[in-house]
């Protein structure tokens, strides 16, 4: 194997392997997976929650295709079939992007390609987990790529809309991120009719053509169940999730999600000293056309748009001329390296495979290698899941509700039978239940009153986050302590409150 396929395969295995590591997330796939079995059971998709003891809003969410989807691959095979499901897309996203960029030039192993990979990595990894924007990934980089190489109005074909309009309807099926289409087309449009007019390009039949395509993408993006309602429900989940104080929605500051947010705001400056060279070379406004702009704009806005930027970065710099730059080499300088070299990039091919194949496809052997593994990636699953508990409530037959911290509802929700108070679905549950949700497990006056009133008879209470809880039910006598799995706190009651 040449020195460029050495290269090209250890780039390709390392960041699966990242994200074969885990823990995987089972947060909000908890979630969308028990709406795909509860919408499987009924034969139709779920308009109302069915899983919470409070009232709760109309049901509104994208990812209704893709929790069907879920349901059906976690009846084969449990959450670990889903989080393999979801390493295939890992695997299939950074095929697309290194065929878009690194593998079009002769020397992608070379010092500022490196360099320009393993930063891309930095960011991008964050967002490759086992949640629905893990798949909706591939049609944001597919619609950023098209949109991308419309250079002008005579790009911008029939059949290019077309596609992107079939692209806004998958992508509207399966997650909330689908809003970044037409507002990434939207906005290289008008730059595209700005430089026209400064090169006093007529623009009528362009603006017309503008219009058109945007609102074919628009339209199609209103393919789904729920129709226009999908724009309110980005909106509020957006206005919710702040006002929670949700980390991934807080606006993006240098030490946010270290190094994510660094990483970032590097990235940004690296950017904006692109657009001040252009514009000097007299390209400022066919750079600033590139929807990596909005990107980098939207990515202050919160940290978890900071990571986009990254899913696109190296193609961007394959289209602005960098990576080919870096990436070429004098014709007298040596593409191979001698034997000693050769020998040992095989012997890491090999090695990262071996690493690959244990890591990802035998999850048996992840006890014999957990003490080889970071702390962090020793588990299978993150720290909301408890199956211990889940078992132990599934054991004793009562089937009431469950009183929960907000990280642990979407695990009950799968796991169990009983009703849960709250989940992840912030959308669904209003600011003032939220607030009284918040008094009763900071055990403020009244909340026995409040559990009595939903008749829960179990608590799964996080004992770091919300400890008073804990201390003020047992001090109370009438809950008793069952046993604690990762930071979860399982309470029973053994009476009534008074």
């Amino acid at each position: 194997m040449d020195k460029r396929r050495q290269f090209l395969a250890v780039t390709f295995l390392i960041p699966l392997i990242a994200a074969a590591l885990g823990p995987f997330q089972v947060g909000d796939l908890a979630v969308w997976v028990a709406h795909g079995l509860a919408s499987l059971e009924r034969g139709e998709i779920l308009r109302h929650d069915v899983f919470s003891v409070l009232p709760t809003e109309p049901l509104v969410y994208p990812a209704w295709a893709i929790s069907i989807v879920y349901g059906l691959i976690y009846r084969l095979g449990g959450l670990l079939s889903i989080a393999y499901f979801h390493i295939a897309a890992a695997l299939l996203l950074i095929w697309l992007i290194y065929r878009s960029s690194i593998w079009k030039i002769s020397e992608p192993s070379a010092p500022l390609v490196r360099v320009a990979v393993y930063f891309s990595w930095l960011g991008s990894l964050v967002v490759v987990g086992t949640r629905p924007n893990t798949l909706a990934l591939i049609p944001f980089f597919v619609s950023f790529l098209m949109i991308s190489r419309i250079e002008s109005f005579q790009h911008l074909t029939k059949r290019k809309i077309l596609l992107l309009s079939l692209i806004a309807t998958i992508w509207a099926n399966l997650h909330g991120s689908f809003v970044l289409l037409p507002l990434l087309l939207t906005w290289k449009l008008v730059v595209l009719l700005i430089r026209d007019f400064f090169c006093r390009i007529p623009l009528r039949a362009n603006i017309a053509r503008s219009l058109v395509s945007v609102s074919s993408v628009f339209t199609s993006t209103l393919l789904n169940p729920f129709g226009l309602q999908v724009y309110p429900y980005v909106l509020t989940t957006s206005k919710y999730s702040r006002e929670r104080h949700i980390t991934e929605w807080m606006s993006t500051t240098i030490f946010r999600d270290f190094p994510l947010g660094v990483s970032f705001y590097i990235l940004a400056g690296g950017i904006l000293w692109i657009l001040y060279k252009r514009l000097r070379a007299g390209r400022f406004l066919e750079t600033l056309s590139s929807p990596m702009i909005p990107l980098i704009a939207l990515g202050f806005t919160a940290i978890r748009n900071a990571a986009l930027p990254f899913v696109v970065l190296l193609p961007t710099l394959f289209s602005w001329g960098f990576l080919q730059s870096w990436g070429e080499f004098p014709k007298s300088s040596p593409m191979e390296p001698d034997g000693r070299l050769r020998k040992t990039g095989r012997l890491a091919f090999l090695g990262v495979m071996l690493v690959a194949a244990v890591v990802s496809l035998m999850p048996q052997l992840r006890a014999e290698i957990s003490p080889l593994l970071p702390k962090k990636n020793r588990q299978m699953f993150d720290e909301d899941a408890i199956p211990g508990i889940a078992a132990w409530i599934r054991e004793s037959g009562q089937n009431c509700p469950i009183f929960n911290s907000w990280s642990y509802g979407s695990y009950l929700m799968l796991s169990t039978r009983n009703r849960i108070f709250i989940d992840t679905r912030n959308i669904i549950y209003s600011q003032e239940q939220f607030k009284i949700l918040q008094s009763v497990i900071g055990a403020q006056p009244g909340w026995q009153a409040y559990l009595k009133k939903y008749g829960a008879c179990f608590a799964v209470i996080d004992e770091y986050d919300n400890g008073i809880f804990i201390e003020a039910a047992l001090q109370s006598g009438n809950w008793r302590k069952i046993m604690t799995e990762r930071g979860a706190v399982l309470l029973e009651r053994v009476r009534p409150e008074k």
